[in-house]
C-alpha cells in the first residue's frame, strides 16, 4: 500500500511545530504555539538543582519568546504567561522579577547583534578549548558553592601569592601551560528512575520485579 495524502485548502494561518505562522500582507509573522494539554512542568524551586538552572531556564525561554514572536503584544502575553506558570510551580516573585528583567535585557541586546557579532561574542566567552579545565562534581545544596571553589582555584592553583601564574609555568619540553579557566560542571545525583530503570532491573539475578506485585 502507498502513502495516503490529506490535502487542505490554501490558508493564511497554520501551526508548524511550536509556532503559529501567519501571512499578514506581504510578510510572514509568527507566534508561539503550545498544545492545549501542555502541563508546563518546569523544575520546582525545591528541586535539588544548581542555582544556575533557574537562570538558564528563564534566559533561554525569554530569548525563545523574543525570537518566535513577531509582535510586541504577543511577546508581552507570552512573558506574562511564563511568569504566572513559574509562580504556579512555587517560585517567589522576589526571586523571579530580577532574573526576568535581566533576561529581557539580555534577549534584546543579543537580537540586536549581527550574526558575526554573536559568533565573536560566543568565541570570546568560551575561549580556546585547551585554555579550559573542567571539574565535574555531583550537586548538593549543602556543598560549598562554585564561587568558593573558584576562589580556591585562583588562590592555590592559578595565581598563588608569591608564586608564578599558572600560564607562566612550562612543562619538561619548555611549553607554557595554556590553562586559564576552571569550569565547574555540576551534575545531578542518580534519581529513582536511574537506579530502578527496567534495564538495570533486567540485569539483576533472582526473582523478577513483577513477582513482588500481588
Amino acid at each position: 500500500m502507498g502513502l495516503s495524502w490529506t490535502f487542505k485548502s490554501p490558508r493564511k494561518k497554520l501551526v508548524f511545530m511550536d509556532m503559529t505562522i501567519k501571512i499578514e500582507g506581504e510578510r510572514l509573522t509568527t507566534m508561539i504555539y503550545a498544545k492545549p494539554m501542555a502541563l508546563y512542568q518546569y523544575i520546582p524551586p525545591n528541586s535539588c538543582h544548581p542555582p544556575g538552572v533557574l537562570t538558564g531556564l528563564l534566559f533561554g525561554q525569554i530569548l525563545r519568546i523574543y525570537q518566535l514572536c513577531s509582535h510586541s503584544e504577543d511577546i508581552d502575553k507570552e512573558l506574562s504567561l511564563f511568569y504566572r506558570r513559574l509562580l504556579d510551580r512555587g517560585y517567589k516573585p522576589c526571586n523571579l522579577l530580577p532574573l526576568l528583567e535581566k533576561g529581557i535585557n539580555n534577549a534584546i541586546a543579543y537580537l540586536s547583534l549581527s550574526p558575526e557579532q554573536r559568533e565573536a561574542k560566543k568565541s570570546a566567552k568560551v575561549g580556546r578549548r585547551d585554555q579550559r579545565i573542567f571539574l565535574h562534581l555531583p550537586y548538593h545544596p549543602q556543598n560549598y558553592p562554585s564561587s568558593f571553589i573558584q576562589r580556591l582555584w585562583r588562590d592555590l592553583v592559578f595565581s598563588p601569592p608569591g608564586e608564578k601564574e599558572l600560564t607562566k609555568l612550562t612543562n619538561h619540553m619548555g611549553h607554557h601551560v595554556p590553562i586559564k579557566r576552571l569550569i565547574i560542571a555540576f551534575h545531578r545525583n542518580p534519581n529513582l528512575a536511574n537506579l530502578n530503570s527496567y534495564r538495570k532491573l533486567a540485569t539483576r539475578t533472582g526473582l523478577k520485579p513483577s513477582s513482588f506485585i500481588t
